[in-house]
């Protein structure tokens, strides 16, 4: 008997032949991710680098680790609160004291003693420049001597090394004025000469003639900016003795704006220390 053959059962042979030829073991897909990442593992274990930081004082970003490669000179404090390269500011209403405070502290600091809370018993000789725009010649060696008869003698003479004085001073026939580039420049000259750990300003109104104390652009621009940059320039801290404003009735503004004219004398300085009377 002849066996029957159609053309049909001839393509499914075929069909199956070839569907046996190009059959592939496809792997899974998590077979196909454990294949492709076989051996990274390694490559992603951390290696320890070392890297070299360098910190470049003329650039004006760092990164942390340049920062953190940086070595500066001195990071001590002046005084309490108050750190080289700032500004300062002592406010006080007129006839309460703060320039018989601020010649006591200089004279404190650089005769080696104790003026608490601004000083310690244990801080070294500081050397000062007491900027004075309000006393006259023997008005400021009348109140020096006065304040400096309980020195002792070791004391006296240390006084007399490092407190550096510019009172009732005048340039080219006008008054001291800090605002002004030319007389700024000289006092920057006067500083770099005595080297300073403090200089003091006493104060604001009289050796820093702006034309409106009420504007915080100007107060910014001509009191503060100049004052920081002769901070820096001579590596000392700055305190600057001000007044504080005749304030409208339910109206008195607490702590760091407490002095007269702008916001800024307060916002701008570092350090702001307000006298009182406890009386009033």
């Amino acid at each position: 008997m002849l066996a029957s053959y159609s053309i049909e059962d001839e393509t499914k042979v075929e069909a199956n032949e070839v569907a046996d030829e190009v059959l592939i073991d496809v792997p899974t897909e998590n077979e196909t991710e454990q294949e492709d990442f076989e051996g990274v593992e390694s490559e992603l274990n951390p290696i320890e680098v070392t890297q070299e930081y360098n910190f470049d004082e003329n650039e004006i970003m760092h990164s942390w680790g340049e920062l953190d490669a940086a070595e500066f000179e001195d990071v001590e404090r002046v005084i309490y609160g108050l750190m080289r390269g700032n500004v300062g500011l002592m406010v006080a209403s007129t006839n309460l004291g703060k320039t018989t405070l601020a010649l006591n502290l200089a004279l404190s600091a650089t005769g080696r003693r104790e003026f608490y809370p601004l000083l310690n018993q244990s801080h070294t000789v500081r050397r000062i420049l007491y900027i004075d725009g309000e006393a006259t010649m023997p008005e400021l060696q009348t109140d020096i001597r006065k304040m400096s008869e309980i020195f002792t003698p070791q004391q006296t003479e240390s006084t007399k090394k490092n407190l550096f004085l510019i009172c009732d001073a005048e340039l080219d026939y006008e008054p001291l004025d800090l605002v002004k580039p030319e007389h700024q420049k000289i006092i920057k000259q006067k500083a770099l000469a005595c080297r300073p750990d403090l200089i003091i300003v006493d104060t604001l109104s009289a050796l820093m003639d702006i034309e409106d104390e009420n504007d915080n652009a100007k107060v910014k621009k001509e009191v503060m900016k100049p004052l920081r940059k002769l901070a820096k320039q001579t590596n000392s801290a700055i305190l600057l003795l001000h007044h504080t404003g005749k304030f409208n009735e339910g109206f008195s503004p607490t702590g760091a704006y407490k002095g007269r004219g702008a916001s800024a004398f307060g916002a701008l300085s570092r350090t702001v220390w307000t006298l009182e009377n406890p009386n009033q």
